[in-house]
């Protein structure tokens, strides 16, 4: 997966942490040719809203706690 450090930098998105993963929606075409991101997976868009779904789940859990 290609990715433009300075898109990242200027792009908004969401990023989260689950079970040692990390997922990123950049809201950004990646490239070729570009940086590329050891160990990045493309997922599709269901796996990605079931993930953020799991984390806020468990982070208003937390909450009620």
């Amino acid at each position: 997966m290609g990715l433009n450090p300075g898109a990242l930098w200027l792009g908004d998105g969401v990023f989260f942490e689950l079970a040692g993963a990390v997922y990123l929606n950049l809201g950004i075409r990646l490239e070729d040719g570009i940086e590329q991101i050891e160990g990045a997976a493309e997922i599709l868009g269901s796996e990605f809203e079931t993930a953020r779904q799991r984390v806020l789940v468990q982070r208003n859990a937390a909450l009620l706690r």
